[in-house]
């Protein structure tokens, strides 16, 4: 017996391995990573019907998901073998997504096959599947567990929470135990924090073949059906205790606590488990969220301190399984936002060429504060476009990347907020930060000239801020980053240092905008609640203080002033700062600032002229066109069109939207870049130059200035060419064309001259260095100066004939002769003259050399109408040699 015994024993112990072995279900795990469902496991069915898909969307991430990819309404299924012996024990878990645009209904919805006995699951078979819908309903939008036999289908278990729509991602688990127990779960956040559908005990079927998906849609959802993440097999036991995941204050006696899974609700709710520091202790109520059981809500007798961190102390809550979570600390503070906390740090707007980093653009935020910040909800506005940022916190003193999902992956192991895509302008573009209180965080308006760089300006490298608390510093506190990949996302600027504003504000101008009010423009952003206060303002005659000022956001560089009284045509009215307002550095406006201001005139013909031109600037400059108001009218430039002339046809810019008042006697300068001109030349008043976003082309050498009203009526033109320039010059680089009389015609080429090099051959918002005034003449023919001194500092450097008859229809020739008779050049030719006018010559002979010192001959001649011909004499002295 016992030898028996022995030989039974080896036996009945692989019996029992045998019998082991058949009862383990083998794991069928399906997440698409390998790119395709050919393999590992095989799908089959209407394959052709379905596809790989790496989409994203600002709901849910990139990555592969199966996605149905039909052309026309229908039905379609697709399955895999999964056969199962025994279900008992089995777990199913899987995530979708319907993108249905009006949720589910009988002619658009889905189910997810569990168990099935035959491959075909459109046909009869015996099994069950989770219903996101309901066929027989066009109103449910619920989960729900049914079994299937033949045809025939009855609900099992009908879902009470996972209501589902076109906006959610799903997961979904379901268990089996060995009785026969159904219990179906739902996140409908599409995470793993399920929650409870409903449970229910059936033992019609206890084996399976194939799992799989059913999909029933109208032509317009044909490809809007998502699944992914399949997992088939044993129960996998939670041994996993609760964690916290985040805790975030909701008000100065309020914390939402946010565990990592559901949390039993007797220990969740025990207010003795939670304990914050600095004297705020345990709560008096903790409450666990009747919707999600994984968030619980503190209420404590004592109130939290501003801009304060806290640690929150956390034990002994269990999940739902009853894992014990070990003893946890969350750092939280009390933090209330203001302006400038977080910075737009720096910008990639045009990565390609690369130089070293990712072909990707990019906004990077810097923390200036000493406590976490969460990004949560704050919005991103590049353009127009906005974009709201996830859940995210963002460290003292730290630093965070922007970018598209696309491009996420991309920067590695840098702190990165993917957003679902991501485009800033090349040349320049408004950015701003607000918080989800619509608090104006900072804003930026960079544009291309801001690299400060010829070279780096074409791609591949950053725009850094110098100055992270210089928090309106604009183009003087951004510059091309000097890290040798191109820029330096999510770490210290390669260009940072300090850079304090240290400029007093100034109030640049007033422009009326109706008979009530006024906008104030300023030279940098400035306090917004000073900006508001009327009690800072006083007008003069009958409007005095206004009623209401609006500071205009989000650059706070204006502000909108309404008054009670309206203002009279013909008046001119002065605008006061009284009381000092500051910059966003601090730095204060002069106390009573103030500015002129008037309801402005139409602009007509000749009342605004052009009087300098620089189409030909230095290395790093940029063209400019100087405007003169020669009437007595004040006029709004936002009347004004600026351009060039085009293959005959003129191509009109906007000088300004916004209003700029140019009043009689007045100069302003028109450029894309006022920086530049005013770094290159000394000039008057920044309040004396306007910055068009779109500026004319002009050619170096040659082309036609066009200034029109914005009905096309021409109000100047002058047709320019390097041969108006003083031809003694080495070069004309950075030299501009002056008018040396705004009384004479634009169209005279001998009314232009070359800007004087004492002043650094231009004189952008001040008055010409080469302006000759034009005397009245008392007799038809006058010389001025008599000596002229041609050697380009400025003084007397051209000679002015100036001529005045009592009729017109007058032709006219001038030759200037040297002392022996001998003729030096012709400077008239048969010209049309006018009642009167003023021509110049500028001392230099027909073959573009100099003159020499000496008295010179004007031999003029003028034929009349009736044919008669008058000859002139006028003597003239080049007083000095050329330098």
């Amino acid at each position: 017996m016992i030898k028996i015994k022995r030989l039974l024993f080896p036996f009945i112990l692989f019996l029992i391995a045998f019998v082991s072995v058949q009862n383990i279900q083998a794991q069928i795990v399906e997440d698409f990573s390998d790119g395709n469902f050919t393999t590992n496991p095989t799908w089959s069915g209407d394959d052709s019907l379905y596809k790989i898909s790496t989409y994203s969307s600002s709901t849910w991430s990139l990555q592969p998901r199966l996605q149905l990819n039909a052309t026309q309404a229908g039905t379609t299924h697709l399955r895999f073998s999964a056969p199962i012996a025994n279900i008992d024990s089995t777990e199913w878990r899987f995530w979708t997504r319907l993108s249905l645009s009006s949720g589910t209904s009988t002619t658009n919805n889905a189910r997810v096959y569990l168990t099935s006995d035959s491959a075909n699951l459109m046909g009869p078979l015996n099994g069950y599947f989770v219903m996101f819908g309901d066929d027989a309903s066009s109103t449910s939008d619920n989960i729900s567990l049914w079994r299937q036999t033949g045809t025939g289908v009855t609900k099992i278990i009908n879902g009470t929470i996972g209501n589902i729509n076109s906006s959610k991602n799903v997961s979904i688990k379901v268990l089996r135990d060995n009785s026969g127990l159904w219990k179906l779960y739902s996140d409908t956040l599409g995470g793993s924090n399920y929650q409870l559908e409903g449970e229910a005990t059936d033992i019609t079927y206890t084996s399976s073949q194939y799992s799989g998906v059913y999909c029933k849609f109208t032509s317009s959802n044909k490809t809007n059906f998502y699944f992914d993440d399949f997992y088939v097999g044993s129960i996998v036991k939670d041994i996993v205790p609760p964690s916290v995941l985040s805790v975030n204050l909701l008000s100065d006696t309020q914390l939402e606590v946010q565990f990592s899974e559901s949390v039993d609700i007797t220990t969740a709710q025990n207010a003795n488990f939670y304990t914050a520091n600095l004297g705020i202790g345990i709560p008096s109520l903790a409450e666990i969220d009747a919707i999600n059981p994984s968030i619980v809500r503190l209420t404590f007798s004592s109130s939290f301190v501003q801009n304060t961190s806290y640690l929150l102390t956390v034990s002994n809550v269990t999940d739902l399984v009853g894992n014990i979570m070990t003893t946890q600390n969350s750092a939280f503070s009390y933090y209330v936002p203001k302006t400038w906390d977080v910075v737009i740090n720096e910008i990639m707007a045009d990565p390609d060429p690369i130089v070293g980093l990712p072909n990707a653009e990019f906004v990077e935020l810097k923390n200036n504060t000493s406590l976490p910040v969460n990004l949560s909800g704050w919005m991103l506005k590049v353009g127009t476009t906005t974009k709201i940022l996830p859940e995210y916190t963002l460290l003292p003193d730290s630093f965070v990347v922007i970018t598209s999902a696309a491009s996420a992956g991309e920067f590695n192991s840098l702190s990165v907020i993917s957003v679902s895509s991501l485009s800033v302008s090349n040349g320049g573009q408004e950015i701003s930060l607000y918080t989800p209180a619509n608090l104006l965080m900072h804003y930026v308006n960079f544009s291309d000239s801001w690299y400060q760089d010829n070279f780096k300006i074409n791609g591949g490298w950053s725009l850094e801020q110098i100055d992270a608390t210089n928090y309106c510093g604009e183009g003087s506190n951004w510059i091309a980053s000097t890290d040798l990949s191109g820029g330096t996302p999510g770490r210290r600027n390669s260009v940072a240092s300090s850079n304090p504003d240290n400029n007093t504000p100034i109030l640049l101008r007033a422009v009326v905008q109706n008979n009530r009010s006024i906008m104030l423009y300023f030279s940098e952003s400035m306090h917004t609640e000073k900006l508001a206060d009327t009690n800072r303002y006083i007008a003069s005659s009958n409007l005095r203080k206004p009623i209401t000022a609006e500071p205009i956001a989000s650059q706070n560089k204006s502000v909108l002033l309404t008054f009670a009284d309206t203002m009279i045509v013909g008046t001119m009215y002065s605008i006061t700062v009284l009381d000092s307002i500051t910059d966003c550095s601090g730095n204060n406006l002069a106390n009573n600032s103030s500015a002129d201001f008037a309801i402005a005139f139409q602009p007509e013909i000749g009342d605004v002229v052009i009087n300098e031109i620089l189409s030909n600037p230095k290395e790093d400059g940029t063209d400019f066109v100087e405007l003169y108001n020669r009437s007595q009218k004040i006029i709004d430039l936002k009347q004004l069109l600026l351009g060039h002339v085009d293959n005959g046809a003129p191509v009109m810019k906007t000088i300004t939207t916004e209003g700029f008042l140019l009043f009689p006697n007045q100069y302003v300068v028109l450029s894309s870049n006022t920086i530049a001109v005013r770094s290159q030349y000394s000039t008057s008043s920044i309040s004396h130059f306007v910055q068009m976003t779109s500026f004319p082309t002009y050619n170096n050498d040659d082309g036609i200035v066009v200034l029109t009203d914005i009905n096309s009526t021409e109000i100047d033109k002058v047709p320019y060419n390097v041969s108006m320039h003083y031809a003694m010059l080495k070069s004309t680089d950075g030299v501009s064309l002056e008018r040396l009389s705004p009384e004479r015609l634009s169209t005279d080429a001998t009314n232009w001259h070359s800007a004087a090099s004492s002043v650094g051959y231009a004189t952008p918002g001040l008055k010409n260095s080469q302006w000759s005034e034009v005397l009245p003449a008392d007799e038809e023919i006058t010389v001025s100066p008599e000596i002229f001194t041609p050697n380009m500092d400025g003084i007397n450097d051209v000679a002015n004939i100036q001529y005045k008859f009592t009729e017109t229809g007058s032709r006219m020739s001038i030759w200037v002769y040297n002392a022996a008779g001998f003729k030096v050049k012709q400077l008239v030719n048969n010209d049309i003259a006018a009642m009167e006018g003023v021509y110049s010559w500028d001392g230099t002979n027909e073959d573009i050399s100099r003159c020499t010192t000496g008295i010179y001959v004007f031999y003029i001649e003028v034929w009349k109408l009736d044919g008669t011909v008058k000859r002139y004499k006028k003597t003239v002295t080049v007083g000095a040699r050329f330098e």
